[in-house]
Parts: C-alpha cells; structure tokens; sequence
C-alpha cells in the first residue's frame, strides 16, 4: 500500500509517493553482486534514482569523495576504488 508523504529537499518540501518494503534492491559491479536487501521506495517525477544513507550502510558502501563518485565496500582492500555510476532518470 502506498501513500503521500511530504519530504524536504535543497528546492523545498516535495510531495512524493511513499510504498514500504516495495522491493529487493543489489549492488552490482563488475567483479560482485550484493543483496537483495527490502527497501522502502519514494517515488518522486522529478528527481533520478538514489538510495538512503540506511541503505548504503546496509549494502557495506563506504563514501571516498563524493563530489567525483569515489567509493568501496566496507570489505575491499583500502586501496580498492569504485566509481558511482551514471544517474537513470524514468
């Protein structure tokens, strides 16, 4: 079941659907897979997908700079470095 619920942002507070436990979400790259983790989901017209700081933690993704998209997993080798990928809009 889904509902409406208001969320601020930088552009100011958004209507947007919220659906609890929606669906299984993975991380994969290309040398691992890891999930599927249950994730809420917020479904907005205007903005690409992302995920939740919860989740992130949940998946093990540590953030290196996040300006220019650098992160591991919270198991790699220190000097391991990944790449965010291209935003999806839908």
């Amino acid at each position: 079941m889904s509902s409406i619920i208001e969320v601020g942002t930088a552009g100011g507070p958004v209507r947007v659907f919220l659906v609890r436990e929606a669906l299984h979400v993975w991380v994969i790259t290309g040398d691992r897979e890891v999930g599927p983790k249950l994730a809420d989901v917020l479904i907005s017209s205007t903005e690409e997908v992302l995920i939740s700081n919860k989740l992130a933690e949940e998946f093990g993704i540590v953030l290196l700079a996040i300006g220019s998209g650098k992160w591991r997993f919270i198991d790699d080798p220190p000097d391991k470095v990944r790449y965010s990928e291209k935003p999806q809009y839908w």
